[in-house]
């Protein structure tokens, strides 16, 4: 499972059909659910990797996923 966590707009879309495309499926989490929620989420399904927007990265600077920030060149 991949994490997908994006504020309205059409990345969200393009990191749907990505995961999907790859045979992948996705969790979706809200940027405005609490840290705490978050964290069990990513815990309960075991997720290891994140596709995000550079705004929204820094929620998941102090776990230990891959963060994959679709609008950054360099990721």
């Amino acid at each position: 499972l991949i994490g997908l966590c994006f504020e309205r707009h059409i990345d969200m879309l393009v990191g749907m059909l990505g995961i999907l495309k790859a045979g992948c499926a996705y969790v979706p989490l809200d940027p405005t659910y609490p840290a705490s929620r978050r964290d069990y989420m990513m815990a309960d399904t075991g997720m290891s990797q994140v596709i995000t927007q550079s705004g929204l990265a820094g929620l998941f600077a102090d776990l230990d996923v891959t963060r994959i920030v679709l609008d950054d060149e360099t990721t």
